[in-house]
């Protein structure tokens, strides 16, 4: 147990300033919902703000805080002997993924020269992601192009390619023939 440990709270109206006979020789202030003024038996103003703590290098008995914001502060601090530790409680949340669901394009056959958009969108539902094959099976290959046509991304044989995005994607087939390919889209539900 630290002795002489004193938790306040109070509320600053705008401009206020309030009298705290308080004694200590060490300050923390665990909360405030705006900076603050605060003096120190009558010596000058300093800005605090939650989080700050210190010593001081002589014991105090009176505390002076001042609104400074213009507009109210919530002020919790502490004062007391000697140091004081606090640690706030931490809330950890765990959160599930969206629902999703995945949606293939079955075999496309793109002719020579051609280009394919995948918007991004199954009626309503927003892509999350999207993942492109390249079924070729000897050296053509194609070409992911962004929302403005230009070349982003190379698909080679018998590989895949995929990115996180909910916007346009074009394939493009920069062969002088025909090229299959799928596609696989995941959509949040």
């Amino acid at each position: 147990m630290i002795p002489n440990l004193n938790t306040s709270v109070v509320v600053l109206a705008p401009g206020e300033t309030r009298q705290f006979a308080v004694s200590g020789q060490f300050f923390f202030c665990t909360a405030a919902t705006a900076p603050f003024s605060m003096s120190i038996d009558g010596g000058s103003y300093n800005t605090i703000l939650a989080g700050i703590a210190f010593p001081t290098a002589q014991p105090f008995s009176r505390l002076l805080l001042q609104d400074t914001s213009g507009s109210g502060c919530a002020i919790t601090f502490m004062t007391g002997e000697a140091g004081i530790a606090y640690y706030p409680p931490s809330v950890t949340s765990i959160t599930k993924g969206a629902p999703t669901y995945t949606k293939g394009s079955a075999t496309i056959a793109l002719g020579a020269g051609a280009t394919w958009d995948f918007l991004g969108l199954d009626g309503a539902n927003v892509r999350k992601q999207i993942v492109v094959t390249n079924l070729d099976g000897a050296a053509q290959i194609l070409k992911i192009l962004d929302k403005t046509g230009v070349i982003g991304a190379t698909v080679y044989p018998q590989r895949g390619w995929t990115i996180e995005t909910s916007g346009k994607v074009t394939v493009k087939n920069p062969n002088g023939g025909a090229i299959n390919f799928e596609v696989l889209e995941t959509f949040y539900s």
